[in-house]
């Protein structure tokens, strides 16, 4: 099941997440988790438990599919998080996170 992608191109690099799909009872159920935890990956705050989960499912693989798009498209000036429902609260996530873990190759602007 994909929640997201990673693509690029010669300017930005593109980091998209599909929204809740309403055949799937996992989105429904990251979507109605709706306590507050701590957010350890951006340093704390509370976050909402379901999103949180759902971003940490999926963390490590779009980082591994980020850093191979920063190796095939060196000369990058930004980098596009995107998403609609779920995939909006993953890609909020995904943007303090790596902002506070940001992978070799990005630069701090």
């Amino acid at each position: 099941d994909d929640l997201g992608f990673v693509a690029c191109s010669p300017e930005s690099v593109v980091i998209a997440f599909q929204g809740t799909e309403l055949s799937e009872p996992s989105d429904w159920a990251s979507d109605a988790w709706a306590s507050f935890t701590d957010y350890p990956e951006a340093g704390g705050g509370a976050v909402h438990s379901g999103f949180l989960s759902a971003w940490q499912y999926i963390r490590d693989e779009i980082r591994d599919h980020l850093h191979t798009a920063v190796q095939e498209c060196p000369r990058h000036d930004e980098v596009i998080l995107t998403g609609h429902s779920l995939g909006g609260a993953i890609a909020t996530l995904a943007a303090a996170d790596l902002m506070i873990n940001p992978l070799e190759g990005f630069e701090e602007s």
